[in-house]
């Protein structure tokens, strides 16, 4: 083999080792953007990295909160981790290959209210064909299933959704919208927002987890075992040192592993 040869071989070999990892961040209907977040992602996935002994250059990634932007990225740039959702995480399950590792917090993370104004609707069949503004991820399936536990279809089911929780109950009680889907955090503030009327809870959903790490393969590749057994291995690491900030702003102390029996018991309920 001539020393060109060589070269070219090594530069090869070289390029393929240095390819980053992507990672998809997605929260349908999270705050902020792709562009604000851009920073404190690349901050933390620096930090995932070493925390695993890999190269703080060995993943890459952006945060999409809305879900057309979070396929188009995983599929483009052939993702192998992802932080989702609950309802991207179980509408993916399937075609990603989906197989969680941890929850940012705890696996009952989060339970979605559905608030009406008082004295109006007296059940969760009432809410069919109703005006729904809605800060859940994802569309029907995940409210019908999850949030109203069955109690409807989601052809049933009239959404209008919105990342701002405050906006949905303030429509409602102005009677814009016949009810709201909001989270605890939610439910606990509306005593400060001084609304013309009263609005109460219809019903909620069971405890769910607000965004889980996962590995995916919405490419060819799938992620090495070697390093998904790493980053498994660096879990309690990730809220630490630079992983403080991001884990600070989404609400969490820390990442709990994610159990099998868990994962097949939410699969079911959301395919039902």
């Amino acid at each position: 083999m001539n020393i060109r040869c060589t070269v070219a071989l090594l530069l090869v070999l070289w390029t393929g080792s240095a390819q980053a990892h992507v990672v998809s961040v997605c929260q349908d209907r999270g705050p902020g953007s792709t562009k604000q977040a851009a920073s404190t992602i690349a901050t933390f996935l620096g930090h995932m990295a070493r925390s695993m002994g890999e190269e703080p250059s060995s993943f890459q990634g952006a945060y999409l909160n809305r879900r057309t932007a979070c396929d188009a990225h995983a599929e483009e740039h052939g993702s192998v981790f992802a932080v989702l959702d609950a309802d991207t995480l179980l509408a993916h399950r399937a075609d990603w290959k989906v197989s969680p590792i941890a929850h940012l917090g705890t696996p009952d993370q989060t339970v979605w209210h559905v608030l009406v104004r008082e004295g109006t609707l007296s059940s969760s069949a009432d809410l069919k064909g109703k005006a729904i503004q809605s800060t859940a991820p994802g569309g029907g399936r995940f409210v019908a299933n999850l949030v109203l536990n069955g109690a409807l279809s989601p052809s049933d089911l009239t959404l209008k959704g919105t990342s701002k929780p405050l906006k949905a109950l303030r429509n409602l009680a102005r009677g814009k919208v016949d009810a709201a889907i909001v989270d605890q955090e939610a439910v606990a503030a509306l005593a400060e927002l001084n609304l013309p009327v009263k609005l109460t809870v219809l019903t909620k959903s069971v405890p769910l987890p607000g965004l889980t790490l996962a590995t995916i393969q919405a490419g060819d590749k799938a992620a090495p075992p070697e390093l998904v057994k790493s980053l498994k291995g660096a879990l309690g690491q990730l809220c630490k040192g630079e992983g403080a900030k991001l884990c600070k702003t989404l609400g969490v102390k820390g990442f709990s592993p994610a159990s099998s029996g868990w994962w097949k018991k939410l699969s079911k309920r959301y395919a039902r």
